[in-house]
């Protein structure tokens, strides 16, 4: 599956320019539990439970990546 990186924000996601932690992962993931990052956009579906949220991970900062929203939280 092929997805388009956006800027935009999901309606009922969190916002743009928040800082995140990874807090959940599953085989296969890129990043583990505890890397930090920054939302850049985000991508929601009535039809779907989840948000899809592009981030710009600290240790990859020029690479958009795509996370669900269970596996992050806000940074505290």
């Amino acid at each position: 599956m092929r997805i388009a990186f956006t800027t935009q924000q999901a309606k009922g996601a969190m916002p743009n320019g928040t800082r995140i932690v990874k807090v959940k992962t599953e085989k296969g993931d890129a990043n583990p539990v505890g890397t930090k990052g920054v939302i850049v956009g985000s991508l929601g579906h009535p039809s779907l439970a989840d948000i899809g949220y592009f981030v710009k991970w600290d240790s990859a900062p020029d690479i958009p990546m795509v996370v669900l929203s269970w596996k992050i939280a806000r940074e505290q």
